[in-house]
């Protein structure tokens, strides 16, 4: 063994391999240069603490801030795992995969810490406003549009429909109706409008 209390200096440490285990340090190991191994690192420790850019399978490359990069040829995968459960944020020909592997997983946004904004659900339906929407997209609140909203099928709603123009379809009956306090008007593409 050699023990100092002060500083070695060494162009080299290597260990010489069969029966020894290794290189072993029992304090702090301060180096000011680069680590380099052929084989894997690992750390038994509870923090491992960078001072800047960290990057797997690259030299991270960031214009502004630091942070982490992965790189592959065919798809750069970070995957959080919760025990046997994990989700995946993959890059694979610049498409962006956000892949929730558990079969009933859910994807949920959230604003303000607990404040849920959107859920897509196991089977690719969405909700606003709502945890469990039964169309493919469910809206509990207003929807509000500056432009044209435009459908092959119905529109359904339980609430009032208002618009401060015309609203249009290509074909109408029995199905829209007013009230004397109805306000606007209702028509064909190609007709005249009809008044409520």
């Amino acid at each position: 063994n050699i023990s100092a209390s002060g500083t070695i200096i060494a162009n080299t440490f290597q260990s010489t391999g069969g029966d020894v285990a290794g290189i072993e340090f029992s304090d702090d190991l301060n180096i000011t240069g680069d680590i380099t191994a052929s084989g894997n690192i690992s750390a038994s420790g509870t923090q491992h603490i960078f001072g800047g850019d960290v990057g797997i399978g690259t030299s991270p490359v960031f214009t502004t801030g630091t942070g982490l990069m992965i790189s592959d040829s065919t798809q750069a995968n970070l995957r959080l795992a919760d025990g046997s459960d994990y989700i995946d944020v993959a890059n694979s020909a610049g498409d962006l995969f956000l892949i929730n592997r558990k079969s009933d997983g859910k994807i949920r946004f959230r604003v303000n810490n607990t404040t849920e904004a959107l859920r897509i659900i196991e089977d690719g339906k969405v909700g606003i406003g709502t945890t469990s929407p039964t169309k493919a997209l469910q809206v509990e609140g207003d929807i509000s549009a500056s432009g044209f909203i435009s459908t092959l099928s119905h529109i359904t709603a339980s609430g009032n429909i208002s618009a401060s123009g015309i609203i249009t379809a290509n074909q109408y009956g029995g199905n829209i109706s007013g009230s004397s306090t109805s306000t606007g008007s209702f028509g064909r593409t190609s007709t005249t409008t009809l008044d409520l």
